[in-house]
């Protein structure tokens, strides 16, 4: 797609399906493919966010695509992958994987930044009510990692427990006087371990409002993966307000939350706000004519209570718990995940 076709499509809130799955398989084997080979869990319906993600990023390989609120995700190892340049930024007390420097060229900024947010204090109760005040017994890691499935096992997470990883020949990451130096203002000693020439991953500890190291229309897209929503509709808009400012004029942004029919609706298990098409138009502030398919929004939850792939995909991480998506691992989806593609427009126009 040339780049002024790109400019003229409308914005976008597309419910997603496993329908795209079928649409574009190829995408949906590099997702699972990925998910296997660092042993990386999915969120229920992360691989539909992911396909749609990938399908709508129109991006040449060696941009800077900015995942805001990728945690240890799964996406952005898979567009670094893809060649492009990383900026993983979230709020999240969070350590860089083993495999990262490995792999790619990995640097640091903010590290230990301590960052207030109601998310974590939910995600940190879950974390004491299903390990701490469970009265089932304890089992030790090897325990863990083997009670699974064998898509769950990949030879990476084997080859770790056997301690068999070998140091590659001339791995050690040299200091770049690129991006991660100059743009990002990174000393050399933040730039960790990792072989050159690989892509690069700059962990980024900050909150997605406030992203003061990422100067401005400096990124060639933004990403995220079920992450606004835990964050109030206000101060959502404040968020998009700074991807607005580091995107680069006419640069798009691909965004997935959950979505609520008729009303909007907060989900307690997964602390999301879910929000009718309405509310999503406003706090989204998407352009008049944009493409919609909400009114398909109970057909969709009907399709995803009866799943063709996603119910056999279901990691384990919701078997282990009350408190999530899919409360011990039963099949009863109660919101239907959502793609949002939003365009820049110029820095005079956003600005008010």
């Amino acid at each position: 797609m040339s780049g002024s076709a790109l400019s003229d499509r409308p914005d976008k809130i597309e419910l997603l399906t496993e329908r795209i799955i079928d649409d574009y398989p190829n995408l949906a084997l590099e997702i699972l493919g990925g998910s296997s080979r660092l042993s990386l869990p999915l969120g229920w319906h992360y691989v539909l966010d992911m396909v749609w993600i990938l399908k709508e990023l129109e991006v040449r390989p060696g941009s800077v695509v900015l995942d805001a609120g990728a945690g240890n995700g799964l996406l952005q190892y898979v567009l670094a992958d893809r060649d492009y340049t990383v900026i993983s930024a979230d709020m999240m007390d969070r350590r860089i994987p083993e495999f990262a420097p490995r792999l790619y060229q990995v640097a640091e900024i903010n590290a230990g930044k301590a960052i207030e947010h109601s998310y974590k204090s939910h995600v940190s109760h879950d974390r004491q009510r299903n390990d701490i005040g469970s009265n089932r017994p304890r089992v030790s890691l090897l325990t863990r990692v083997l009670d699974t499935s064998l898509r769950d096992i990949p030879r990476k997470s084997v080859d770790y427990l056997l301690k068999r990883h070998p140091q590659r020949k001339g791995s050690k990451g040299e200091y770049s006087e690129g991006l991660l130096s100059q743009s990002y203002e990174l000393e050399p000693q933040s730039v960790l371990q990792g072989p050159g020439n690989k892509p690069q991953i700059v962990y980024y500890y900050t909150s997605l409002n406030s992203m003061n190291k990422i100067p401005d229309e400096s990124v060639d897209a933004v990403v995220s993966v079920s992450a606004l929503e835990h964050n109030l509709p206000e101060e959502v808009a404040v968020c998009l307000e700074e991807f607005r400012r580091v995107l680069k004029p006419g640069a798009w942004m691909h965004l997935t939350v959950s979505a609520s029919y008729p009303h909007s609706a907060f989900h307690e298990p997964s602390h999301s706000w879910l929000l009718n098409e309405e509310d999503a138009q406003r706090t989204y502030s998407l352009r008049p004519g944009y493409h919609t398919n909400f009114s398909e929004f109970p057909k969709i939850l009907a399709e995803l209570k009866k799943p063709k792939y996603l119910e056999k995909w279901l990691s384990l991480q919701y078997f282990r718990s009350g408190t999530n998506g899919m409360p011990w691992g039963m099949w009863d989806p109660q919101y239907v995940p959502v793609g949002i593609s939003l365009k820049t427009s110029s820095r005079d126009n956003y600005k008010g």
